[in-house]
């Protein structure tokens, strides 16, 4: 079995990806010992934006990266993608998901790497805090520079847990388009026993809504997240806000790793 399993879903928004990689590849490199995989959904972007994930993933080709890219022709939505994740990550001990705008820092794998070691059976989903950033970024060398303020988003832009208790608790519901996802998962983790954490160490940099709220994509948000918001209260009877209160703790300052 593999070790880690990162997967990225893209919905014609390329414009961080070549930094995103870059990111990867900083934090993989301090991990040498593990076997990291990492996979790119790209959603029925058009041809163009198609062509131009394929060419920065064969350009990031090398032995020090275990890189995929598949492609669907219709649009499956945020559940849909990673409905069909599913069969990957039973490859991988551990999974990570990202949005295609994140960027994560040179620890950011071993830090991780560290709540799963020092691990309590009942760990659950760690969502990493973000930090906001600007297209600014997209030339900085240098991720650790500290952004300007504080993003608000809970965490489908990154979180991880157990593969295996993922596929227990029986992974996301395909209906969501783009929103509510991560708070379903929370609080099927939470239902099969498990404690979710919002975690302030490591935390990545996230450009915020350019996965969905890109010119290129004509979606109407508010619809997509008036869908969600029905899917989740039908299932759960109660608002993804208030749901969250009670199924994702804060990670004491004192006890980060």
């Amino acid at each position: 079995m593999n070790d880690i399993f990162i997967g990225i879903s893209t919905y014609n928004e390329m414009g961080w990806i070549g930094r995103q990689l870059e990111s990867l590849l900083a934090a993989i490199s301090e991990v040498p010992n593990l076997n990291v995989q990492i996979h790119y959904y790209d959603d029925c972007s058009d041809s163009k934006n198609s062509d131009k994930l394929k060419t920065i993933v064969i350009d990031e080709q090398s032995d020090l990266i275990n890189l995929t890219l598949h492609r669907f022709t219709e649009h499956l939505g945020f559940g849909g993608v990673h409905a069909i994740m599913f069969n990957d990550i039973l490859e991988c001990k551990y999974t990570i998901f990202l949005d295609s705008d994140v960027l994560v820092p040179r620890d950011f794998l071993l830090k991780l790497c560290q709540y799963w070691i020092n691990k309590n059976d009942d760990l659950g989903i760690l969502s990493c805090i973000s930090k906001k950033i600007n297209n600014l970024y997209r030339e900085t060398i240098d991720i650790e520079v500290k952004p300007p303020e504080l993003a608000t988003q809970l965490a489908s832009y990154c979180f991880a847990f157990e593969s295996k208790k993922y596929l227990e608790v029986g992974g996301v519901n395909p209906g969501y388009q783009g929103y509510f996802c991560d708070s379903d998962l929370c609080c099927r983790f939470a239902r099969a026993g498990y404690k979710n954490y919002r975690i302030y160490s490591p935390y990545v940099l996230h450009a915020e809504h350019a996965t969905m709220q890109s010119e290129k994509n004509n979606f109407n948000l508010k619809e997509i997240r008036e869908h969600d918001k029905k899917i989740f209260m039908d299932y759960w009877k109660d608002t993804p806000e208030n749901m969250e209160k009670h199924f994702l703790k804060e990670w004491s300052k004192n006890e980060e790793r």
